[in-house]
Formats: C-alpha cells, sequence, structure tokens
C-alpha cells in the first residue's frame, strides 16, 4: 500500500549484472502512471515500462506497471519511482517509493 504521508521505502540485495523486476499498482484510465529515476548509471531500465493489457479489468480496477531495471556494478544505490500525471510537475504528496539496493 503507497501513502501520501511519506515514501514507502524498500531495500535489497542483488548480485550485479542480474534483472530487476518491479510491478506497482496503476489504475488506468486516471492519466498517472509510475516514473522511474534512478540516482546512477549504475541502474539501467530494460526497455519501457509495460501494463499487462491483456486482462480485462473491471472498470476502475488496479493492475500493474512492470518495470525490469538491470543492475551493472557493485554498490548502493537508490531508485524513485513516483506516481504522477506529469513527470515535470513534481508533487510531494504524490506517492512514491524508494528502492535501496545493495549491489554486490
Amino acid at each position: 500500500m503507497m501513502s501520501t504521508h511519506g515514501p514507502t521505502q524498500v531495500g535489497c540485495s542483488l548480485p550485479k549484472k542480474s534483472l530487476l523486476r518491479i510491478d506497482l499498482p496503476i489504475r488506468l484510465g486516471t492519466g498517472y502512471q509510475w516514473f522511474m529515476k534512478p540516482e546512477s548509471r549504475n541502474i539501467h531500465q530494460e526497455g519501457e515500462a509495460k501494463v499487462d493489457e491483456n486482462k480485462k479489468p473491471l472498470p476502475g480496477a488496479l493492475q500493474s506497471e512492470t518495470f525490469t531495471i538491470r543492475l551493472l556494478n557493485t554498490g548502493v544505490d537508490k531508485v524513485t519511482l513516483t506516481y504522477l500525471r506529469d513527470p515535470e510537475v513534481d508533487s510531494p504528496d504524490a506517492p512514491h517509493v524508494i528502492l535501496t539496493l545493495n549491489i554486490h
């Protein structure tokens, strides 16, 4: 569950060169989507984020938006994912996830 009172923070440890898949809830039709911002070039997004549109959800039902990232080198890095309508207009109240990655 995402909070509007601060970020959801998650941490994990993974080997370098691994792929990490991140699934986040999205409600299609609202104009909102997740935007990813890595804090370094050590994290590479593999293609565009995808929403499983093969399933036919009920109107207003939640779906998942999936990001796939590759971890290139060792170290500690962060990725911020923010749920916005417009990536140019940041909102401190927007739901966001901060993912801290310990890459070994």
